[in-house]
């Protein structure tokens, strides 16, 4: 038997001026993942790294023995209408962030709307990944770093 809080979600919300912005619920299902099971920031305040943040936050507060974080969300082979919020930008959200599509469990919500599950594995506690660029919009002000010129030693 799974002790309570494994099956019932947590909730960590963000807050600006009194008024909820972002909030994320996860739980764990064994003592090696945590699961996000809902994740949402308001219009008006995305891009602007508060998913990062509520992801880096649960991340760092997990114990150490957590080496998975799972979500499932809107798979591409589902069709969608073009617009700014959109399930392709969930996708491209979480695959800035470290996790990676492992499997479209097909039916398992049903045929119209198709699930992909989603792992980041973690190497250390609160660990962030290397792929992730900044956000330009929350960055310092300043021109971005110059690229490393190649090295002399590469071959031709």
């Amino acid at each position: 038997m799974c002790p309570r809080g494994a099956i019932e979600p947590r909730l960590r919300r963000l807050h600006r001026r009194g008024s909820a912005i972002g909030f994320l619920t996860w739980r764990t299902w064994y003592s090696t993942s945590a699961e996000v099971t809902w994740m949402a920031v308001h219009a008006r305040w995305r891009r602007r790294g508060i998913g990062r943040d509520l992801l880096s936050t649960l991340i760092e507060q997990l114990p150490g023995d957590v080496r998975y974080v799972v979500v499932t969300t809107l798979s591409q082979a589902t069709p969608e209408d073009d617009g700014e919020d959109t399930y392709a930008g969930t996708r491209r959200f979480y695959l800035q962030n470290g996790f990676e599509p492992i499997w479209e469990p097909e039916g398992w919500w049903n045929a119209a709307n198709q699930a992909v599950v989603m792992v980041r594995r973690l190497t250390g506690a609160g660990d962030l990944p290397k792929s992730a660029e900044p956000n330009p919009r929350s960055a310092p002000d300043g021109p971005p770093a110059a690229p490393s010129p190649p090295s002399p030693h590469a071959p031709a």
